[in-house]
């Protein structure tokens, strides 16, 4: 099980053997006022997420197979990744390849989500719609 400050993401097997993670939501975050384990802003956050999930079908994006808003709590079914890209960094310096191939799949995920006008790509500097 991985936590984080808002959600906890444990790695489960579907019947046929195939694995996935379910992110259960545990605390919002209020626009300047920080963290809040309010259940109906939990559900808002998780269904904000999935359907930014679901609108960005792409290979370098995790994919949201399904989710659960009905607090408490609420959960996603996502994708499961065996690791994550802090974690590469930290075992230690990758090998070219590796890294060029690393730094081509985050580019081309973040090509995807520009393209459904989630994220505008510029010269300085890369800016994000308010989410």
């Amino acid at each position: 099980m991985r936590s984080g400050a808002f959600a906890q993401v444990e790695r489960r097997k579907l019947p046929d053997g195939s694995d996935f993670a379910l992110k259960t939501v545990l605390r919002s975050v209020l626009p300047g006022r920080g963290p809040s384990g309010d259940a109906a802003l939990c559900a808002a956050d998780a269904a904000r997420e999935a359907s930014l999930l679901r609108r960005v079908v792409h290979v370098n994006i995790v994919r949201c197979v399904d989710s659960l808003l009905e607090p408490p709590p609420c959960s996603l079914t996502l994708e499961w990744c065996d690791t994550d890209v802090a974690r590469l960094l930290r075992s230690g310096p990758l090998r070219l390849a590796a890294a060029k191939a690393l730094f081509e799949d985050l580019l081309r995920g973040l090509a995807a989500c520009a393209e459904k006008g989630l994220l505008h790509l510029v010269r300085r500097g890369l800016l994000a719609h308010r989410l």
